[in-house]
């Protein structure tokens, strides 16, 4: 990442806080996703990120925003627990609808993050185990 791709950054994270009310499920995952990709670990966009998918968003989240939020969360080691809580809850009654991919990027994140939700693990692992055809050791490890 170049010194100036890091002010980008900055800078569209600004923009993004003030219009965040304005995101779309899907795109809320997109801006943590990419934040995470490059290791931007802005405090104030995942403030406003949070905040957003508490208020608005969170009845409407997917199996692939939760995965990717969470995941977000895990690669910048953003520990804002209100909003974690709030997306491992979420895991338990959709993790049926989990693909493979959303079931290891959920497992490793919550791991990373040392999220001891107790329903939320044993559904998982539950998925696990019953899926594990399914997924690949590479995206367990």
């Amino acid at each position: 990442l170049e010194l100036g791709d890091a002010a980008l950054f900055k800078l569209l994270g600004t923009w993004i806080e003030k219009r965040v009310a304005e995101f779309t499920p899907q795109g809320v995952a997109a801006v943590a996703n990419a934040y995470a990709k490059v290791k931007i670990r802005d405090l104030p966009l995942f403030t406003a990120l949070g905040e957003t998918v508490s208020d608005r968003l969170l009845p409407r989240l997917e199996p692939q925003h939760v995965a990717n939020l969470l995941n977000a969360y895990a690669r910048l080691q953003i520990s804002d627990h209100s909003v974690l809580k709030q997306l491992v809850s979420l895991v338990p009654a959709r993790v049926h609808s989990f693909g493979p991919v959303e079931v290891a990027a959920t497992v490793n994140a919550v791991t990373k993050l040392s999220i001891a939700e107790h329903r939320a693990l044993l559904s998982l692992a539950s998925t696990v185990k019953e899926r594990a055809s399914e997924l690949r050791a590479k995206q367990l490890a």
